[in-house]
């Protein structure tokens, strides 16, 4: 918990570097000693592994936050501090939207303890490989935009915070919808080279691939349910929040009820999407209410370009896999097909000069801008930069003031 926080604190200075080296280097090396040191005779060591690498994280967090900052904390308790409730006030509906994932992890697996052996297992794996990628498709977004995004609309500046949320819709879009398809169609050897060895067998792979290719069909709802609760909570409607969480829990136990009985393990994965698609209309439809322009057609259009160019990744795959299938394997076909599949549509999307990819390509630094001459840097690409900023570019004034360039 004082990880998080510190690590919110380090986002809305914009450093964004520390926290994910902290969260993802160091707890990873620590946890991959403590498993080369466990033993099945000697299984702790795995439980005080991960104790170790989050106390080593948050040391180093924290060291690093007070030299860079000069962060200094005083514990005070005081529940009639006004800040204090109203902090809780806004938390709590939000923090309950954020458990709506984990609830409806939960009672999927309340009710696949009852499908056999091994089931609610699969359940766990595949959405542990869900949520991975869910992080992919919002961590830009949560850990860069949303700071952003938040300022904008504290200052009333509606547009600007939209714009952000627009584009976030939109890296979600563009990495989550070939995602989808290239889990529905290689789940199984995905599935193989992850998790099969040792007790984990074939059977195994067979159901959690099932349910890994529902659960994926999910992710753009889930990325925009996410994106856009906090929107709705950028704009202080925790109300909305907290109702639309009950809603998505209640509609995902009504529809493991009507589902489970006719697919089984899978109608139990594929409830978890619907109701993740649900909860995505119900966030939009408040977005909407508030005159909050967050999909528009040039949006869409971007969209479509993203179809297009997953059916060419999709439709080249194939002969790829079937091609190198005999001398690498079914696994490693797989493999080679997908990564095949990831460049094909980087490829084509490019070509198609979506407005996502101009819009990022115009704020890389500029000796990174390869496609300089095809992605061409337009005064409109340039609009989330300050106005001083606006003014210096525009009129080649340097920035220590002194005319230069045409001048005001």
């Amino acid at each position: 918990m004082v990880f998080n926080i510190l690590t919110a604190y380090l986002q809305t200075q914009e450093d964004f570097i520390p926290g994910s080296f902290c969260d993802f280097i160091l707890v990873n090396l620590v946890l991959i000693v403590s498993i080369g040191i466990s033993s099945p005779q000697a299984p702790m060591g795995l439980a005080y592994g991960y104790v170790i690498s989050m106390a080593l994280a948050l040391s180093v967090l924290w060291l690093y936050a007070r030299r860079r900052y000069g962060l200094r904390l005083q514990p005070v308790f005081d529940l009639r501090d006004r800040d204090f409730r109203r902090l809780c006030s806004l938390a709590i509906p939000l923090g309950l939207s954020l458990m709506a994932d984990q609830l409806n992890g939960m009672v999927d697996r309340m009710f696949a303890s009852g499908l056999g052996e091994g089931v609610t297992s699969a359940l766990s794996y595949a959405n542990r490989v869900q949520s991975i990628l869910l992080t992919l498709t919002t961590t830009i977004f949560i850990q860069v935009c949303y700071p952003r995004m938040n300022r904008h609309f504290a200052a009333g500046e509606r547009e600007d915070g939209s714009r952000y949320v627009r584009k976030a819709l939109l890296i979600a879009c563009y990495t989550s919808i070939p995602l989808v398809a290239m889990f529905a169609l290689y789940a199984p050897p995905i599935v193989r080279v992850i998790f099969q060895r040792g007790a984990f067998s074939e059977q195994s792979t067979a159901v959690t691939a099932a349910c890994l290719s529902l659960y994926a069909v999910g992710i753009p709802f889930f990325a925009f349910r996410s994106i856009l609760t906090n929107t709705l909570a950028a704009n202080a409607r925790q109300r909305l929040i907290l109702r639309n969480t009950l809603v998505t829990v209640a509609s995902n136990i009504l529809l493991n009820l009507l589902l489970v009985r006719y697919w089984g393990y899978r109608g139990l994965a594929l409830a978890t999407s619907l109701s993740g698609a649900l909860a995505a209309g119900l966030m939009y439809r408040d977005v909407r209410k508030l005159e909050l322009s967050v999909f528009t057609r040039r949006e869409a259009a971007d969209v479509a370009k993203y179809l297009l160019g997953t059916a060419f990744a999709v439709a080249v795959s194939f002969p790829v896999c079937r091609f190198l299938r005999a001398p690498l394997g079914e696994n490693g076909a797989s493999l080679a097909a997908i990564t095949a599949a990831g460049a094909v549509y980087i490829l084509i999307t490019a070509l198609l000069k979506p407005e996502l990819l101009m819009w990022l390509h115009a704020h890389l630094p500029a000796k990174l801008q390869i496609m300089r001459g095809y992605y061409p840097v337009s005064e409109g690409e340039h609009h989330d930069e300050s106005i001083s900023d606006r003014c210096r570019r525009v009129y080649r004034q340097p920035p220590d003031g002194t005319s230069g360039g045409k001048g005001l």
